[in-house]
């Protein structure tokens, strides 16, 4: 017994002292650091309350469904009708010049010569020939007659035509 309390002894011993731990190295002593502003240290992070686990739902069987609460239906969108087709009416072609309704014009023209006024019967010339005959693809108007133009343009007309006064003394009246 007495050797049994003998071990005990020398195995306290041993604990206390720290005989059988591995020999730790001795520690460094700390290094001065330079002189410089203290950083506060962040606290730890707030550690969030753990939510306690679900408990799973039980497994159904493929044979035993449980009841559904009824769906109520949504209603059906109203039918949209089709848009109608836009019809465009046709364009009637434009009527030619010669073919369009002579404007208003007078009906006798008398026109001033040094052989004597001319009278013009202009109303019957516009129902008759397109404006562009005498006039020119300009908008009619007033023409600039001189003794040539005149005598190129009426005498001249008259002569093809094979109708209207082509002697002087047949147009110019004193």
């Amino acid at each position: 017994m007495r050797q049994m309390l003998w071990v005990v002894a020398v195995v306290v011993a041993m604990i206390i002292s720290g005989c059988g731990s591995p020999e730790q190295p001795p520690a460094k002593p700390p290094v001065p650091v330079a002189a410089t502003p203290a950083q506060p240290v962040a606290p730890p992070p707030a550690i969030a309350p753990q939510e306690s686990p679900k408990p799973a739902a039980p497994a159904v069987s493929a044979a035993v469904k449980p009841e559904a609460a009824p769906v109520a239906a949504k209603p059906a969108p109203a039918p949209v009708a089709p848009k109608p087709a836009v019809v465009t009416p046709p364009v009637a072609p434009a009527k030619p010049a010669a073919a369009a309704k002579p404007p208003a014009v007078a009906d006798i023209l008398v026109l001033p010569a040094s052989q004597g006024k001319v009278t013009l019967p202009h109303l019957a010339h516009a129902k008759q020939f397109p404006c562009a005959t005498c006039h020119g693809e300009a908008t009619p108007g007033k023409i600039d007659l001189t003794k040539e133009t005149a005598h190129a343009l009426c005498r001249d007309c008259h002569k093809v035509k094979g109708a209207g006064p082509t002697a002087c003394g047949e147009c110019h009246k004193k």
